[in-house]
């Protein structure tokens, strides 16, 4: 595989490579409030169990949907059950530093995809 100035780059060096983005995710920001959040989940009971209605009720509406029973009133259900879930502060919190951190995610999968375009451009 060649690297920068046609240099052959390893499997194994972009192994590496990919460890060190993993780390320095890690130390940012997004990473660490994303964490926090979660914890937060964790050490509130309340949260917690909304946290756990909502996943239930997720499963329940992708299984009747699969299904073809899926109806209107569930659907106004789910909403129903969303919007409790999200008035908790500690869940709202939890779900806006996820929005956070996935979008910076895909900010970097944009970036990791502009430079394989940027070097196959190159070599065509």
């Amino acid at each position: 595989m060649l690297g920068t100035g046609g240099v052959k780059v390893s499997l194994e060096k972009i192994y590496d490579m990919a460890v060190e983005l993993g780390k320095a995710i890690a130390e940012t920001e997004e990473f660490k409030d994303m964490k926090q959040s979660e914890l937060a989940i964790m050490r509130n009971e309340d949260a917690a169990g909304l946290v756990e209605k909502l996943n239930n009720a997720k499963r329940g509406v992708e299984r009747k949907k699969m299904l073809g029973e899926l109806t209107e009133a569930d659907a106004i259900e789910m909403g129903e059950i969303e919007k409790e879930v999200l008035s908790n502060q500690v869940v709202k919190q939890s779900f806006e530093a996820n929005a956070m951190f996935n979008n910076f995610m895909q900010k970097i999968s944009v970036k990791i995809r502009d430079g394989i375009r940027e070097k196959s451009d190159h070599l065509v």
